[in-house]
């Protein structure tokens, strides 16, 4: 994936949880929704998603339940939507200050 041209994205406020993982890792977010996304952008996919399941990202309500999987009880959909200002909080609780997060 090519790096992330951060300028660009700067005044888009709302961002769907793979959009935000990619500018985490500093890559540029597949052009495609649901492209797998590989290495450090799939990890922070991976947190993004817990987080909005767990309610500690602001902004996303996890209402989708999936009884099938008791490993994975809440599903977050693939196009979930957060705001640059709970992204910031998150990053804030967990120590972390990503760049494309700065103002």
């Amino acid at each position: 994936m090519a790096k992330a041209n951060l300028a660009v994205w700067k005044q888009i406020d709302l961002l769907t949880l793979e959009q935000a993982a990619c500018f985490w890792a500093g890559v540029e977010p597949p052009p495609v929704p649901d492209k797998i996304l590989l290495g450090e952008a799939a990890a922070r996919l991976v947190q993004l998603r817990q987080a909005a399941a767990s309610g500690n990202l602001g902004g996303v309500r996890a209402q989708w339940l999936n009884l099938k999987d008791p490993a994975n009880p809440v599903q977050v959909p693939p196009n979930t939507q957060v705001r640059r200002g709970h992204l910031k909080a998150f990053a804030k609780s967990i120590g972390e200050r990503p760049g494309f997060l700065a103002d």
